[in-house]
């Protein structure tokens, strides 16, 4: 397991669970795909983390973003810490 802000615990594969009421369970995929983001790491590692495609990670950034009008990691990471 591997620890991040907020307490959050990642577990490769299996998503994540929620300790201290960061992101709820109910996001998924998308949800460890943005977390991950959130702290800085690049796609490809993202995708070897979770056991996905490099593709669907950049899919789950891009429709988050379009979703929330953001451009990028750094936003998407303000917008997180101010909540």
């Amino acid at each position: 397991p591997r620890a991040c802000r907020g307490r959050t615990i990642i577990t490769a594969g299996s998503g994540y669970r929620n300790v201290s009421g960061s992101m709820p369970k109910s996001f998924g995929s998308t949800g460890a795909v943005m977390l991950r983001v959130v702290q800085g790491l690049p796609n490809k590692l993202i995708a070897d983390q979770l056991a996905i495609s490099v593709r669907t990670v950049e899919v789950h950034r891009s429709r988050v973003f379009d979703k929330m009008e953001i451009k990028s990691a750094v936003e998407l990471a303000n917008l997180l810490q101010n909540k």
